[in-house]
Parts: C-alpha cells; sequence; structure tokens
C-alpha cells in the first residue's frame, strides 16, 4: 500500500481499496455467464460498471454531508457561547452588571438580577456588538409595574356602597383597611403633569472613549441631522455616535427645542472634540449659552478647542490629562483587552487588511489608549493553531502591525511597538481551543 503523501494517481486508489471502500462491480466472465446476447453486450457491461460507480458515489456524498452537517451542529454552541460572553463583558464594562446572555443563534435574551434602570441602554449596547442580530429583555430586566396597575382598585368604592349591610359586620371591616389605598393611589395619577415642561432644556454632547452621547430637546429631525453631521464630518464612526435627542412635544420632552441655528455653535464644538479632546462635554444651555469642558493631550489639541470656544462665545474649561501611574497603566490594559474580547478587532480572511467594520472598533482603542500620557503600548498579535505555524507566525506580525499603524493614524501619542506570537498562546476552554477567542489582538500597557 502506497503512503498517503505520496502523488495522487494509483497511490489514492491502492489506498481505497486496502481501507474496504467499495471496489468496481464485478463482471461474470463469459465462462460462467449463461450464454445470451446481453451477457456479451460490451454496452451492458459498461452501464454495470456505470452504475455500481454512481452508487459508490452517491454513498460517499451522503457520507459527507452527514459531516459536514455535525460540524455545523457542534459549531453552533460554541458561537453563541461566545456571543454571550461578550455581550456579558460588554455591558460590565458599560457599568450594567449582574446581567446574563442566552443566545439562540444570532438572538440574545438579556436576564438579569435586579431590574435595570435603563434596559433599552442594555439592548442597544448588546445590538451593536458584532455577531449580534436582535436582543431581548426577560422580564426581571424591567422593573415591575405591578404596584402602579394595582392602584386603580375602583372596585374597593363599590364595596364602601355595600358597608351599611350590617348583617355582615367582618366585611364592612375589611373594606375599611382598603380604603385608604385607594385613595391613595389616585394621587400617582397627577406625575404625568411634570413631564410637561415649558422651558428648553439643555442640549448635551458628550465625548468619551471613543463614543460621542447626544442629549435632550431637539425642534425637528433637521436639527437632529445638522448635530449628527458636524460629529460625522469630525471623524466620528456613525457606530460610535449614541443618539439620545428627543423632539420637542414628544411625551415626556419639553415643549420647545433647538432648532439647526441654535445649535449651529454647539455643533462647531463638538466638531472639535475628537481632534482636540480625551474626553469632554459641550453643552447649549436652554438660555443659549454655550460652554465646553475636558481633557486634552497636548497644546496643538487644546488650542484647537479653544479657538472654536472663542469663535462660538463659549465658556472654556480645559485641563491637561494626567501621567499614568504604574496601578492605573496596568488597570488600562485590562480594560482594553476586555474591550477587544466583547469587541474583537476584525481582519479580512488571512490577511492583515481590517475590515470596514473594525474601523469603529478601532477608533474606540484609540480614544482609551490616549486617556493617559507617560505610556508605553505593545500591540500583541495571536492566530488560531490551524495550518501552518510558521505562516500564522506572519500573519500574526502583520496583524498587529496593521493595528499599530491605524493607532498612529487616529493620533495616539503613546511611544507602539508591535509583535506577534502567532499560534503560541492559544485560548482555552474546557479544554478545547476556542479558535475565534484565539485569534485576536491585544495590548500591554507600562508607565514610562
Amino acid at each position: 500500500m502506497m503512503a498517503r503523501d505520496e502523488p495522487a494517481g494509483g497511490g489514492v486508489v491502492e489506498e481505497c481499496h486496502s481501507a474496504g471502500w467499495p471496489h468496481e462491480p464485478e463482471v461474470p466472465s463469459m465462462s460462467d455467464a449463461t450464454p445470451s446476447p446481453r451477457s456479451h453486450d460490451p454496452r451492458a457491461t459498461r452501464r454495470a460498471i456505470g452504475r455500481g460507480r454512481r452508487k459508490v458515489l452517491g454513498l460517499g456524498a451522503l457520507a459527507l454531508a452527514a459531516v459536514g452537517a455535525v460540524g455545523a451542529i457542534e459549531g453552533i454552541p460554541r458561537a453563541e457561547r461566545d456571543l454571550e460572553r461578550r455581550t456579558e463583558a460588554r455591558l460590565g464594562a458599560r457599568g450594567i452588571t449582574g446581567v446574563d446572555a442566552s443566545f439562540s443563534g444570532q438572538d440574545g435574551t438579556l436576564h438579569c438580577a435586579a431590574p435595570l434602570t435603563d434596559p433599552a441602554r442594555a439592548v442597544r449596547l448588546t445590538e451593536q456588538l458584532w455577531g449580534v442580530r436582535v436582543a431581548e429583555l426577560d422580564p426581571s430586566c424591567v422593573a415591575s409595574t405591578a404596584v402602579t396597575t394595582a392602584a386603580p382598585v375602583t372596585t374597593s368604592a363599590t364595596v364602601t356602597t355595600a358597608a351599611p349591610d350590617t348583617t355582615a359586620p367582618v366585611t364592612t371591616v375589611a373594606p375599611t383597611t382598603t380604603a385608604p389605598v385607594t385613595t391613595v393611589a389616585p394621587a400617582t395619577t397627577a406625575a404625568p403633569t411634570t413631564t410637561a415642561a415649558t422651558t428648553r432644556g439643555d442640549v448635551v454632547a458628550t465625548f468619551a472613549d471613543g463614543r460621542l452621547v447626544l442629549t435632550g430637546t431637539v425642534a425637528d429631525d433637521a436639527a437632529r441631522a445638522a448635530l449628527i453631521d458636524a460629529a460625522v464630518d469630525a471623524g466620528i464612526d456613525p457606530a460610535n455616535i449614541d443618539d439620545q435627542l428627543v423632539l420637542a412635544g414628544a411625551s415626556g420632552a419639553a415643549a420647545d427645542g433647538a432648532g439647526a441655528a441654535d445649535l449651529a455653535g454647539l455643533a462647531r464644538l463638538v466638531a472639535t472634540m475628537p481632534a482636540g479632546l480625551v474626553s469632554g462635554t459641550a453643552t447649549l444651555a436652554g438660555d443659549g449659552s454655550l460652554r465646553i469642558e475636558g481633557t486634552y493631550a497636548d497644546d496643538a489639541g487644546r488650542d484647537v478647542v479653544q479657538e472654536a470656544a472663542d469663535a462660538t462665545g463659549a465658556d472654556a474649561a480645559l485641563t491637561e490629562r494626567e501621567e499614568a501611574t504604574a496601578s492605573q497603566a496596568a488597570q488600562l490594559t485590562d480594560e482594553l483587552n476586555e474591550f477587544v474580547a466583547a469587541n474583537p478587532i476584525l481582519f479580512q480572511p488571512n490577511s492583515a487588511v481590517l475590515t470596514p467594520a473594525a474601523s469603529a472598533v478601532v477608533d474606540q482603542v484609540a480614544a482609551i489608549a490616549n486617556r493617559y500620557g507617560g505610556v508605553a503600548i505593545e500591540v500583541i498579535g495571536h492566530t488560531d493553531t490551524d495550518g501552518d505555524a510558521n505562516r500564522n507566525l506572519v500573519l500574526s506580525e502583520q496583524r498587529a502591525a496593521a493595528v499599530l499603524d491605524a493607532l498612529e493614524a487616529r493620533g495616539v501619542t503613546a511611544a507602539l511597538t508591535s509583535t506577534g506570537l502567532g499560534e503560541t498562546e492559544p485560548v482555552i476552554v474546557g479544554g478545547a481551543e476556542d479558535k475565534a477567542a484565539s485569534r485576536r489582538v491585544v495590548f500591554e500597557i507600562t508607565a514610562v
């Protein structure tokens, strides 16, 4: 029998036969067959051989299909576990704790140890994760409304009309104990009067860790679009804009909102934030005044923001970022690696080219990396154990270098270096490699 790594041809056929694979159907010899015209027909012989081969090929195709199906089925739970892990890590990094995620395919459900203060935000953060199609909340995540629904127990009022029934003294006592509840409950219906705000509130833009959060009341969709467009034009990826603006007159919103002209000054301040500030807040107050505050990485960034503040008449309170201590550098390392574990930096298959979706993630990585001065950052690439080890080493080095270049392009001021470790440090979960987790780029940050 020929070895498996020998050239294809006769060797492959011999190996298949020796492994018990079906041979071509045997054809009766002329001496054994009953004489007939068909037994001597060469075309009949070829048809018999063809039918035998088709049976063999058909059985082989079914076997391959079965193996593929089993592999796909085994891969689904692993992908679901990865989504669950990344969801919980992302929510935890945003201060949303006590949440367990479960996935069926790409559809997730959030289960909570206690009701969330902002359930909609938890859903939004989950659905922004790569690989998640839709997320929904388990009832455990939403505060119970049982008290408010039970409040309008006006049926006790009808019981009090039956109170004069002296034949049932016990029942007359019971309504008197419930009556105070019905008199207090309607007081909760007066709460909506406080939501009918008559004055214009603040419109606020908060920039931190590469994300921009917009809050407040605007006059119309044109005003909303003007503010968002200013942020996008300044280089903030739309995926990193959290639009929480509401339209004037909407339920719970102020009756009056800022128009596009009112927001022009705020939009100019927002446009300086990605390049000028590590983090900061710009505000258009209800009285029309502007202010901006935040931390900057260098004098050039400060000057950009100050110039915009002077041009718009905004009050500015700008401070230089602090130098990192060894403890802060270690904490930043953990935070950054937790973030990229929940939001992997993705590349084209077998390539060091970043995918379009990776841009928003790298924006956030750059912003987090810029939080402190006085640090050095090493970018480290890893691969899974599939394929050739030398090729994996080269690929990991190329991917780490690509991320380094992307961070430099986004203005990271730290001393940057990169290295690749190939497949030498796979991620093992339950005794088996988690290949998706093994393919990663991580960071090591030290104070200098």
